[in-house]
Protein backbone atom coordinates (compact mmCIF):
# COMPACT_ATOMS: atom_id res chain seq x y z
CA UNK A 1 0.00 0.00 0.00
CA UNK A 2 1.21 3.22 -0.66
CA UNK A 3 -0.42 5.13 2.13
CA UNK A 4 2.35 2.76 4.57
CA UNK A 5 5.05 3.70 2.62
CA UNK A 6 4.04 7.47 3.40
CA UNK A 7 3.58 7.09 6.96
CA UNK A 8 6.76 5.31 7.19
CA UNK A 9 8.21 8.05 5.56
CA UNK A 10 6.51 10.95 7.55
CA UNK A 11 7.52 9.23 11.16
CA UNK A 12 11.02 8.65 9.77
CA UNK A 13 11.69 12.54 9.20
CA UNK A 14 9.62 13.63 12.61
CA UNK A 15 10.58 11.30 14.39
CA UNK A 16 12.89 14.08 16.69
CA UNK A 17 10.82 16.88 16.19
CA UNK A 18 8.64 18.22 19.35
CA UNK A 19 6.01 19.66 18.07
CA UNK A 20 5.62 19.01 14.64
CA UNK A 21 2.78 20.18 12.21
CA UNK A 22 1.77 19.55 8.93
CA UNK A 23 0.52 21.62 4.82
CA UNK A 24 0.05 19.92 1.94
CA UNK A 25 0.27 21.04 -1.70
CA UNK A 26 -1.07 19.53 -5.03
CA UNK A 27 1.49 20.96 -7.10
CA UNK A 28 4.88 20.53 -5.87
CA UNK A 29 6.16 23.42 -7.62
CA UNK A 30 4.30 26.09 -5.72
CA UNK A 31 6.03 28.21 -3.35
CA UNK A 32 5.31 28.10 0.51
CA UNK A 33 3.51 31.59 0.21
CA UNK A 34 -0.39 32.99 1.43
CA UNK A 35 -3.04 33.95 -0.71
CA UNK A 36 -2.50 37.09 0.20
CA UNK A 37 0.96 37.15 -0.64
CA UNK A 38 -0.02 36.15 -4.62
CA UNK A 39 -3.17 38.40 -4.57
CA UNK A 40 -0.83 41.52 -3.95
CA UNK A 41 1.78 40.49 -6.96
CA UNK A 42 -0.57 39.92 -8.85
CA UNK A 43 -2.53 43.34 -8.57
CA UNK A 44 0.29 45.41 -7.77
CA UNK A 45 3.31 43.43 -8.99
CA UNK A 46 6.45 41.30 -8.16
CA UNK A 47 8.10 44.20 -6.73
CA UNK A 48 6.08 45.68 -4.01
CA UNK A 49 7.27 45.83 -0.99
CA UNK A 50 5.82 43.18 1.01
CA UNK A 51 6.44 43.62 4.54
CA UNK A 52 4.44 46.42 4.71
CA UNK A 53 1.92 46.19 2.49
CA UNK A 54 0.71 42.63 3.60
CA UNK A 55 -0.51 44.00 7.07
CA UNK A 56 -2.61 47.46 5.78
CA UNK A 57 -3.65 44.78 3.35
CA UNK A 58 -5.49 42.41 5.60
CA UNK A 59 -6.55 45.54 7.95
CA UNK A 60 -8.24 47.37 5.19
CA UNK A 61 -9.34 44.75 2.73
CA UNK A 62 -10.55 42.04 4.94
CA UNK A 63 -10.38 42.76 9.43
CA UNK A 64 -12.38 46.13 9.33
CA UNK A 65 -14.27 45.75 6.11
CA UNK A 66 -15.50 42.45 7.92
CA UNK A 67 -16.56 43.96 11.15
CA UNK A 68 -19.07 45.75 9.36
CA UNK A 69 -21.05 42.69 8.43
CA UNK A 70 -19.72 40.34 11.02
CA UNK A 71 -19.32 40.00 15.04
CA UNK A 72 -17.91 43.41 15.48
CA UNK A 73 -16.70 41.81 18.80
CA UNK A 74 -14.26 39.32 17.31
CA UNK A 75 -10.75 39.72 17.29
CA UNK A 76 -8.79 40.28 14.32
CA UNK A 77 -7.16 36.97 14.34
CA UNK A 78 -10.46 35.23 14.83
CA UNK A 79 -11.39 37.56 11.86
CA UNK A 80 -8.79 35.94 9.42
CA UNK A 81 -8.49 32.42 10.48
CA UNK A 82 -12.47 32.09 9.33
CA UNK A 83 -12.07 34.22 6.42
CA UNK A 84 -9.20 31.34 5.46
CA UNK A 85 -11.11 28.93 5.98
CA UNK A 86 -14.21 30.53 3.51
CA UNK A 87 -11.32 31.19 0.70
CA UNK A 88 -10.43 34.74 1.25
CA UNK A 89 -6.57 35.83 0.71
CA UNK A 90 -5.05 35.73 3.88
CA UNK A 91 -1.52 35.72 4.99
CA UNK A 92 -1.69 32.71 7.11
CA UNK A 93 -1.02 29.30 5.46
CA UNK A 94 -3.19 26.15 7.00
CA UNK A 95 -1.21 23.83 8.59
CA UNK A 96 -2.85 20.74 10.75
CA UNK A 97 -1.35 18.75 13.61
CA UNK A 98 -2.88 15.74 11.54
CA UNK A 99 -0.03 14.32 9.11
CA UNK A 100 -3.10 12.67 7.07
CA UNK A 101 -5.12 15.63 7.07
CA UNK A 102 -1.85 17.37 5.51
CA UNK A 103 -1.26 14.54 2.98
CA UNK A 104 -5.24 14.85 1.58
CA UNK A 105 -4.60 18.16 0.51
CA UNK A 106 -1.51 17.08 -1.43
CA UNK A 107 -2.96 14.61 -2.82
CA UNK A 108 -5.64 16.76 -4.08
CA UNK A 109 -6.15 17.86 -7.85
CA UNK A 110 -7.95 21.70 -7.13
CA UNK A 111 -7.95 21.44 -11.13
CA UNK A 112 -6.50 19.76 -14.44
CA UNK A 113 -3.55 21.41 -14.15
CA UNK A 114 -2.24 19.49 -11.11
CA UNK A 115 -3.76 16.83 -12.03
CA UNK A 116 -0.56 15.10 -12.24
CA UNK A 117 1.82 16.78 -10.85
CA UNK A 118 3.91 15.55 -7.52
CA UNK A 119 2.48 16.77 -4.27
CA UNK A 120 4.19 18.26 -1.67
CA UNK A 121 4.19 17.47 2.39
CA UNK A 122 5.66 20.43 4.11
CA UNK A 123 6.75 19.59 7.98
CA UNK A 124 7.38 22.14 10.20
CA UNK A 125 8.51 21.81 14.38
CA UNK A 126 6.77 24.62 15.77
CA UNK A 127 8.12 23.09 19.31
CA UNK A 128 11.11 24.49 21.07
CA UNK A 129 14.22 24.96 20.88
CA UNK A 130 14.30 25.44 17.10
CA UNK A 131 17.68 23.57 15.53
CA UNK A 132 17.76 25.56 12.70
CA UNK A 133 17.38 29.21 14.46
CA UNK A 134 20.08 31.50 15.15
CA UNK A 135 20.17 34.42 17.48
CA UNK A 136 18.55 36.97 15.06
CA UNK A 137 15.25 34.84 14.73
CA UNK A 138 12.65 33.58 16.95
CA UNK A 139 8.74 32.67 16.84
CA UNK A 140 6.01 34.16 18.68
CA UNK A 141 3.13 32.79 19.67
CA UNK A 142 0.02 35.00 19.43
CA UNK A 143 -2.68 35.30 21.66
CA UNK A 144 -5.70 37.95 21.47
CA UNK A 145 -7.19 40.22 24.14
CA UNK A 146 -10.59 42.49 23.16
CA UNK A 147 -10.53 45.98 24.27
CA UNK A 148 -14.09 47.95 24.95
CA UNK A 149 -14.26 48.96 21.82
CA UNK A 150 -13.42 46.13 20.04
CA UNK A 151 -10.07 46.51 18.68
CA UNK A 152 -7.58 43.75 19.46
CA UNK A 153 -4.26 43.55 21.60
CA UNK A 154 -1.96 40.88 20.37
CA UNK A 155 0.16 39.44 23.14
CA UNK A 156 3.42 37.57 22.01
CA UNK A 157 4.69 34.68 24.02
CA UNK A 158 8.39 33.67 22.69
CA UNK A 159 8.85 30.27 22.17
CA UNK A 160 12.05 30.13 20.30
CA UNK A 161 13.79 31.19 17.51
CA UNK A 162 12.67 31.00 13.81
CA UNK A 163 12.20 33.54 10.71
CA UNK A 164 13.79 35.25 7.67
CA UNK A 165 12.85 37.87 6.37
CA UNK A 166 11.29 38.85 10.04
CA UNK A 167 9.11 37.03 12.02
CA UNK A 168 7.21 33.59 12.26
CA UNK A 169 3.86 34.15 13.82
CA UNK A 170 1.53 30.74 15.12
CA UNK A 171 -1.76 31.01 15.41
CA UNK A 172 -2.49 28.00 17.80
CA UNK A 173 -5.94 28.31 19.24
CA UNK A 174 -8.33 29.70 16.54
CA UNK A 175 -11.71 29.86 17.65
CA UNK A 176 -13.39 26.87 17.00
CA UNK A 177 -16.95 27.88 17.13
CA UNK A 178 -16.48 29.88 14.43
CA UNK A 179 -15.85 27.02 11.98
CA UNK A 180 -16.63 23.84 11.99
CA UNK A 181 -13.43 22.75 9.12
CA UNK A 182 -11.66 24.38 12.13
CA UNK A 183 -11.96 21.26 14.25
CA UNK A 184 -12.32 18.73 11.29
CA UNK A 185 -8.72 19.81 9.78
CA UNK A 186 -7.18 20.13 13.33
CA UNK A 187 -5.82 23.66 11.92
CA UNK A 188 -2.93 25.74 12.96
CA UNK A 189 -1.89 28.86 11.49
CA UNK A 190 1.39 30.17 10.61
CA UNK A 191 2.33 33.22 8.43
CA UNK A 192 5.75 34.74 8.25
CA UNK A 193 6.69 38.43 7.08
CA UNK A 194 6.40 38.37 4.12
CA UNK A 195 6.40 34.28 3.44
CA UNK A 196 7.61 31.51 5.88
CA UNK A 197 11.18 30.59 5.04
CA UNK A 198 11.46 27.15 3.75
CA UNK A 199 14.65 26.65 4.85
CA UNK A 200 13.30 25.57 8.20
CA UNK A 201 10.70 23.16 6.87
CA UNK A 202 11.22 19.04 5.84
CA UNK A 203 9.61 18.38 2.65
CA UNK A 204 7.99 14.73 1.46
CA UNK A 205 7.24 14.82 -2.36
CA UNK A 206 4.19 12.62 -3.52
CA UNK A 207 3.97 10.65 -6.99
CA UNK A 208 1.84 12.31 -9.00
CA UNK A 209 0.59 9.02 -9.99
CA UNK A 210 0.21 7.74 -6.53
CA UNK A 211 -2.84 10.28 -5.75
CA UNK A 212 -5.51 8.65 -6.00
CA UNK A 213 -4.63 5.71 -4.78
CA UNK A 214 -3.53 7.64 -1.58
CA UNK A 215 -6.57 9.03 -1.54
CA UNK A 216 -8.87 5.98 -1.55
CA UNK A 217 -6.96 4.54 1.31
CA UNK A 218 -7.33 7.70 3.26
CA UNK A 219 -10.63 7.71 3.00
CA UNK A 220 -10.92 3.56 4.33
CA UNK A 221 -9.75 5.18 7.72
CA UNK A 222 -11.45 8.18 7.44
CA UNK A 223 -9.95 10.71 5.70
CA UNK A 224 -12.00 12.57 2.99
CA UNK A 225 -14.05 15.58 1.75
CA UNK A 226 -16.80 15.11 3.77
CA UNK A 227 -14.95 14.75 6.60
CA UNK A 228 -12.28 17.66 6.57
CA UNK A 229 -15.34 20.27 4.99
CA UNK A 230 -18.24 19.41 7.01
CA UNK A 231 -19.64 22.50 6.28
CA UNK A 232 -22.28 24.27 4.21
CA UNK A 233 -20.19 25.16 1.55
CA UNK A 234 -17.69 22.19 1.98
CA UNK A 235 -21.63 20.17 1.05
CA UNK A 236 -22.14 22.26 -1.84
CA UNK A 237 -18.66 21.55 -2.97
CA UNK A 238 -19.27 17.84 -2.45
CA UNK A 239 -22.13 17.94 -4.66
CA UNK A 240 -21.10 20.62 -7.79
CA UNK A 241 -21.72 19.57 -11.35
CA UNK A 242 -18.34 17.98 -11.63
CA UNK A 243 -19.08 15.14 -8.84
CA UNK A 244 -19.95 11.91 -9.39
CA UNK A 245 -23.44 10.46 -8.37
Amino acid sequence: MVLNKIIDEILKKSNNMRDPVFRGQADENWPLESAAVRRLKQNKGEDIDLSSEVESYEANNLYHPYRTIGDENQGKHQVLSLLQHHGAATNYLDFSCNALTALWFACSNTSNETKNRNGKLFIIDIGPPHPWANEDEWIGEEESTMENEGEEESTMENEGRTGEAGYLYLYRYPNQNLSTRIVSQQSIFLKGFPNIPEKITTQISIDGKDKESIHKELKQIGISEKILFPDLSGFALQNGPDKPL
